[in-house]
């Protein structure tokens, strides 16, 4: 939380300045719909919550194996999951409400864009990267987010902002440190995944001019499937050797410090920034033409 803590000074400083502007009129936000394009970084640690393995050898089906509660706990004891997420999108949106004169202001957007997924399994006791799944930049992404506010004066108001989005696709660049391939064998990975991303920020919103700066808590949750087929082909006589690792995975914190900018540059064009910083980060820009 100190880089939030940093931000929020600086915003402090800068607002005396940006106050002596005058506030935006709401008369003249008269575009209802808007097109544009943003770029996403998100970076979320996580812990297991379950595990299941499934082995197929030799056309042989040996049944599958859950892990109980108190191995999984085990396991979160001594290893970490990192997430990582590079994303471009088209945001196309809409002022659902905007009357001139009208405290309240809701509006919604669509996000459709394309990522790229990275996520490592590391053994802090050894020091080994487990595993590590790299995706190319090539994975779809979808996302829904609204902001709902309330103008208390002409430059104060808060503002509810929920937010959903979701990538997934199946990931062949597999490092695997822990399954090590046997002499006489051919190996390969495939990693099928989907992830969900869902947040909420509640702000307060400062207006000076065509800025307004918003800052509040944000809380967010995150929710990750991997079904990890690992195929060995014996190159003596040809038995294939199938086993499958499917773990579900949640974020180790859901707190963080949210803020956002937003700037109309000139009266078509809006551009913005937001960012939620705590153990976790995500960050979210772009620019929007509105018509």
């Amino acid at each position: 939380m100190r880089k939030f803590t940093i931000l929020m000074i600086m915003v402090l400083l800068c607002l005396p300045a940006w106050a002596q502007n005058k506030p935006s009129e709401n008369s003249k936000a008269s575009k209802r719909f808007f097109v544009g394009l943003s770029y996403s970084y998100m970076n979320i640690d996580s812990k297991l919550t379950d595990l299941s393995l499934h082995s197929i050898w030799n056309g042989q089906d040996l049944g599958s194996q859950d892990l109980d509660q108190e191995e999984i706990s085990e396991i979160n004891s001594y290893v970490t999951r990192n997430n990582q997420l590079n994303s471009v999108a088209l945001d196309f949106g809409m002022k659902i409400l905007n009357k001139p004169g009208s405290k309240w202001k809701i509006e919604g957007a669509l996000m459709v864009g394309l990522a790229k997924f990275c996520s490592k399994v590391e053994n802090t006791t050894t020091g080994t990267n487990e595993y590590s799944f790299n995706s190319d930049f090539t994975k779809p992404e979808f996302g829904v987010g609204f902001t709902v506010g309330y103008q208390l004066t002409p430059h104060w108001g808060f503002s509810l902002r929920p937010l959903f989005a979701s990538t997934f696709g199946k990931i062949t660049n597999i490092e695997d440190q822990i399954n090590l391939v046997p002499a006489n064998v051919t190996q390969s990975g495939e990693d099928k995944f989907y992830s969900f991303y869902e947040r909420v920020s509640l702000t307060a919103d400062f207006t000076a001019g065509p800025v307004t700066i918003s800052a509040g808590p944000g809380f967010y949750w995150f929710n990750s499937k991997h079904k990890y087929t690992l195929t060995r082909i014996n190159n003596l006589n040809g038995e294939i050797y199938m086993d499958e690792i499917t773990t579900w995975t949640k974020p180790r914190n859901f707190f963080d410090g949210n803020i956002n900018i937003t700037w109309r540059i000139i009266e078509p064009l809006t551009f913005y920034a937001t960012a939620g910083i705590g153990n976790d980060m995500i960050i979210n820009s772009g620019i929007h033409f509105n018509f």
